[in-house]
């Protein structure tokens, strides 16, 4: 299903002639072949090096496991022999504190985390100066805090003064909202985490990257390379930084933005990063997809509004494949059901592989049950679980972990006006930032699709995302 030759074309030849010793950006589309472009940038660095008489050691690094459990293996093929290792950056971070004993506090999940904002809230509303604050919703305040710390640090002058990148303007935050949020609501709440003895991955990364420049040992990589790099935040890219070897100075960033489905915007800038000449690569041409899927969704993100930045959408003109036009089943939820498995009666699952997507990880369980009592054996992705290298197979996940694999056929499966963007109690639904990320996992997803792409949905309630979509590229069928 995944596994396939490291064989580059012709745009992924070009790698071979940017410089190999500074800091590199490979920009991309959805479909050209981003995790074989980390690589053989790795591969042509490695001959590199070894014929300067170095034994280079190589590291890979991504944002989550699903990611890692799919390079990992390609690396191991393709780099057999090689001194190279591969890292979630975050479970780096965590290890780096943990070997040296230096991590004294319970990381906090999603919940501790909420909770431990509602006490900061509280407690400035007790002091009665900003009331008005709650208004903006715990679920906005804590994509604001992650942004903030992420893209800035404890640098709050940086964050009052800046443009809020990627950030949108609804809601409009001025600088006294900005300045209420930075010297007051996050000293708030890391005292809250404190007090119950935890810690947020903002100030774990935070802590990692002041010891580092303390003077901590740890062995650093001649060759670095990051995948999917747009999910990343600055503090993560300051840390790899740091660990990529001075004396040869290569790392490769390999991202596109506009598959950045997390609100952890940065630009170079922030980072005093500077790409020189000879340094930078935009591979444009989509492999993966039918020129019918690409279209579908190159249509999605032509309603990204002005505000949005540093978007690069995937040309259909440039794709040479042809397929089925993408189907938009609309119905109740057991006929969404039925149709799938009878379609995918239909397809030789031993030989092809079938992605099924769901928003939210309990109806993807859901799924999983359903197709198990039809008699398919489905294999639910999940962050720490290893990928099969198998031709075929039914593969079932959230849209998020769904993010850089590809299957032959997909199914995007009830995607409601409840799940994208979400039910109407939630605070931040109508954000910017919170619109535009729901809009980009949306594209993701569709990209993921090599010859067939089928979504379903109810027949009234289906998202928003779906009425931006132009309905003559898609074949209609209500059930």
């Amino acid at each position: 299903m995944f596994l396939k030759q490291v064989k580059p074309t012709p745009e992924q030849r070009k790698i071979f002639f940017l410089n190999p010793d500074q800091p590199t950006l490979l920009s991309d589309r959805a479909g050209s072949g981003k995790t074989t472009t980390a690589i053989l940038r790795a591969k042509q660095l490695i001959n590199f090096y070894k014929r300067q008489g170095l034994e280079p050691r190589v590291g890979f690094f991504v944002f989550n496991n699903t990611l890692k459990n799919y390079l990992e293996p390609l690396a191991n093929i393709y780099l057999q022999g090689e001194n190279f290792e591969v890292w979630v950056i975050d479970k780096w971070c965590k290890d780096f504190l943990e070997t040296r004993g230096l991590l004294k506090y319970i990381i906090a999940d999603d919940f501790v985390c909420k909770i431990c904002l509602q006490q900061a809230i509280q407690a400035i509303q007790l002091r009665s100066k900003y009331p008005q604050l709650i208004k903006l919703g715990y679920d906005f305040l804590v994509e604001e805090i992650n942004y903030l710390l992420g893209r800035f640090g404890f640098d709050t002058i940086s964050y009052i003064e800046s443009e809020r990148i990627g950030r949108g303007s609804n809601p409009n935050i001025d600088k006294q909202t900005k300045r209420l949020i930075a010297e007051e609501l996050i000293p708030d709440y890391q005292l809250s985490l404190q007090e119950l003895n935890y810690i947020d991955w903002n100030d774990l990364r935070e802590q990692v990257f002041s010891f580092m420049q303390a003077g901590a040992e740890y062995e650093k990589y001649d060759i670095l390379v990051v995948d999917e790099a747009q999910d990343l935040s600055a503090s993560q890219i300051k840390i790899l930084l740091e660990l990529t070897s001075s004396d040869t100075k290569s790392i490769t960033f390999i991202r596109d933005t506009t598959q950045r489905i997390y609100k952890n915007n940065y630009i170079w800038d922030d980072i005093n990063l500077s790409f020189g000449i000879g340094s930078e690569l935009d591979l444009e041409k989509n492999y993966r997809n039918t020129r019918e899927i690409a279209m579908v969704a190159a249509s999605l993100m032509q309603s990204v509004s002005s505000e949005e930045y540093d978007i690069d959408i995937l040309d259909p003109d440039l794709i040479e494949t042809s397929g089925l036009k993408p189907v938009w089943l609309r119905g109740r939820y057991i006929y969404q059901q039925k149709y799938l498995l009878d379609t995918l009666g239909n397809i030789d699952i031993y030989t092809e592989s079938v992605g099924i997507l769901h928003i939210q990880t309990s109806s993807v369980n859901q799924l999983a049950i359903k197709l198990q009592n039809s008699g398919y054996d489905c294999f639910v992705l999940k962050d720490e679980d290893n990928l099969n290298d198998t031709l075929g197979g039914v593969y079932v996940s959230t849209l998020h972990s769904a993010k850089g694999l590809e299957f032959d056929h997909v199914f995007i499966v009830g995607y409601d006006e409840f799940f994208a963007p979400g039910p109407y109690k939630l605070s931040h639904r109508n954000t910017s930032a919170h619109l535009s990320a729901h809009r980009k996992l949306l594209y993701t997803a569709i990209t993921r699709a090599r010859k067939t792409l089928t979504i379903t949905s109810s027949i009234n309630e289906y998202s928003q995302f779906l009425k931006e979509i132009d309905v003559n590229l898609l074949q209609i069928i209500e059930v």
